[in-house]
């Protein structure tokens, strides 16, 4: 602004300059463009520095012993960052929807691990054994790993367990090196391998046959 104002001033006739509120001025403008250039340059380096370094929060789910057997019942939530630059967690937040309930506000609905545990606990599945969440807080660091099994197991489940949930979603915000915020949403249940969602699709069959035969019988 003020760059444009000396060069206004500059095209103006010496008689005009010398009346309000022409005359004011702050800084000549030669010396205004070799600030303006500096901070030019200065902003260039910071922007190339940033993208050199930036993180890169990545989510990677596998079974044990990473095989991707169909059979196997406990599923892993890893994350990890896959860039070079070093990550701060500033904010995690969950959202859990199960099978016949009605859709949330996104807005309104990303809860603390300390909720999740208690919807996960309202359908009959059991901390640790069922699934299990690692706690996360503020402030904690997220090294450059580029192997995700290196990363952090966030959380782990059992196809029962899975087989409860129509969605279940990450939304993580962090910190990198130079101050830059940067937020993703992981959308965990849409990521999940297709052997493990054959696996759920045959639990909730085998458990619809389960509760069909109950009435037939009279037991509960």
């Amino acid at each position: 602004m003020n760059f444009a104002w000396e060069i206004a001033r500059n095209n103006m006739g010496q008689q005009l300059r010398s009346d309000a509120p022409f005359r004011f001025t702050i800084i000549d403008a030669q010396t205004t463009a070799n600030i303006l250039a500096l901070a030019i340059g200065l902003l260039l380096a910071r922007l190339q520095y940033s993208r050199a370094t930036r993180p890169l929060i990545s989510l990677a789910i596998d079974d044990e012993g990473a095989q991707f057997n169909p059979d196997s019942d406990k599923w892993r939530v890893w994350l990890h960052n896959a860039g070079p630059g070093m990550a701060t967690l500033e904010y995690i937040g969950y959202y859990v929807k199960f099978l016949g309930e009605p859709a949330l506000n996104d807005q309104h609905h990303w809860v603390h691990i300390s909720i999740v545990n208690q919807q996960m606990q309202s359908r009959g599945l059991v901390d640790g054994i069922d699934y299990f969440f690692r706690w996360k807080t503020r402030g904690s660091p997220l090294p450059s790993m580029p192997n995700y099994l290196d990363g952090i197991q966030i959380a782990r489940f059992t196809i029962k367990a899975l087989a409860e949930m129509e969605r279940f979603d990450i939304k993580m915000r962090i910190v990198d090196g130079v101050g830059d915020s940067h937020e993703r949403i992981f959308p965990c249940i849409n990521r999940l391998p297709s052997v493990t969602q054959r696996a759920i699709d045959n639990h909730r069959e085998a458990s619809g046959r389960a509760i069909r035969s109950g009435r037939s019988d009279g037991t509960r």
